[in-house]
């Protein structure tokens, strides 16, 4: 099952095919394949449903079953293995391709002798060894005859196709039929082959003229199909590219953005602390007033109160008409609004549509960090206890490529 007999394999496990059965849409399977693949209903090779009506049932493939005894055969007298002759057990030195058996030297003159009117080729075993196995088929296929199968008739060789039982007969079964004697519907059994013959070459040629044009459609698909991933493939490079880019540039920006409200808070928080410590500053002499006024309360003399009170009650008023140096002070939430509005802007320039007309939606991406609707309120109530808040959703659409890119 070498070379050029490949095609003698199971079609299904590539094995040498046991019983081999041909289906209607013409591959072969062993018995096996075609059982287990039975409950699939179609052949494992090109999916088509087998067929099992009465017109076209798996039917015994036997030009396979002939070619792979008659290479059985062929292997048995290429492998010079000792040979028996089938008649008398003796060694065996030549092989009739009719009768299919070997002879030994006495059997095969006794064969030449019986069956010279039946032109019986003979050929000795050393010179089939010299042959390739194609030759040794070649030379079976030419030298084959058909025998009647009635066994009355002797073993006659058949010769008459009758087209009115649509079946070969030999002279004793076309004598015997009385209704297509006369009919002239008899022919010739080797003008039925070689009409046959033609016929299936007929049929294969126009097969192959469509196999062609349907071969030229499939590679013209099949190249439609590479230049459709070939395209998909560089736009979905060029796609992560500029995603990529887009990505880094809006990363740039944030990150001058966060900048610019480090550098913001930075400030804000330079003169926060410097008037806290002023204010602190301001409570410390205020406490150390109450508890001045206090111990005098307390401990103070006469004499002392005469002579104090005038200077810690014009330091107390002083004190008291001094304005708490962060009492107007408020922390400047509003400085951040040109940041917000830049991230506004920035918003705006990512969700605007891209040059392919593409929307992306991206619930919390990166851009959705930034809830429109809060950009300007500068507290966030806190969500209630037991009550289910809904996370809002954003929509991002990668816009044109921004300036910079």
């Amino acid at each position: 099952m070498e070379g050029d007999f490949q095609f003698l394999l199971c079609a299904r496990c590539q094995r040498e095919a046991r019983n081999p059965r041909l289906l209607a849409c013409l591959h072969t399977l062993c018995s096996e394949c075609l059982e287990e693949n039975k409950p699939a209903g179609q052949c494992p090779v090109c999916a088509i449903p087998i067929q099992t009506s009465e017109r076209f049932p798996p039917q015994d493939n036997l030009l396979f079953i002939n070619l792979q005894a008659k290479l059985n055969t062929y292997q048995k007298i290429v492998r010079n293995q000792e040979l028996l002759c089938n008649l008398c057990k003796g060694g065996a030195e030549f092989w009739c391709v009719e009768c299919e058996e070997f002879l030994c030297l006495k059997c095969y003159e006794a064969h030449q002798w019986y069956m010279k009117q039946k032109s019986h080729e003979t050929q000795q075993l050393a010179d089939l060894r010299k042959e390739t196995a194609q030759s040794f088929l070649e030379g079976a296929r030419k030298s084959c005859n058909l025998f009647c199968a009635e066994p009355s008739h002797n073993n006659q060789i058949i010769s008459i196709y009758c087209r009115g039982c649509r079946k070969p007969m030999c002279c004793s079964c076309a004598l015997l039929d009385g209704e297509h004697y006369n009919a002239k519907l008899y022919s010739d059994i080797r003008v039925e082959i070689e009409s046959r013959k033609e016929e299936l070459s007929r049929v294969k040629v126009e097969l192959v003229e469509k196999k062609r044009s349907y071969e030229s459609t499939y590679h013209n698909v099949q190249e439609r199909l590479q230049k459709l991933e070939k395209v998909r493939n560089e736009t979905r490079e060029l796609i992560q590219k500029k995603v990529k880019d887009m990505v880094q540039w809006i990363q740039h920006k944030g990150e001058e953005l966060v900048e610019k409200v480090d550098r913001r808070l930075c400030l804000e928080q330079e003169e926060t602390k410097k008037k806290l410590e002023s204010t602190e500053q301001f409570l410390k002499r205020m406490e150390a007033g109450e508890q001045l006024v206090e111990k005098m309360d307390l401990f103070a003399s006469d004499q002392e109160v005469m002579d104090m009170q005038p200077f810690i009650k014009d330091s107390l008023e002083r004190l008291k008409k001094e304005k708490l140096p962060a009492s107007s002070f408020r922390i400047q939430v509003e400085n951040f609004d040109e940041v917000k509005g830049e991230l506004q802007d920035l918003l705006r320039r990512v969700k605007g549509e891209d040059a392919f007309g593409c929307t992306v939606s991206t619930p919390g991406s990166c851009c959705s960090l930034v809830n429109s609707d809060s950009l300007h309120n500068e507290k966030t109530p806190p969500r209630s206890q037991g009550v289910k808040t809904q996370r809002p959703t954003y929509t991002v659409s990668v816009a044109k490529t921004p300036q910079g890119f």
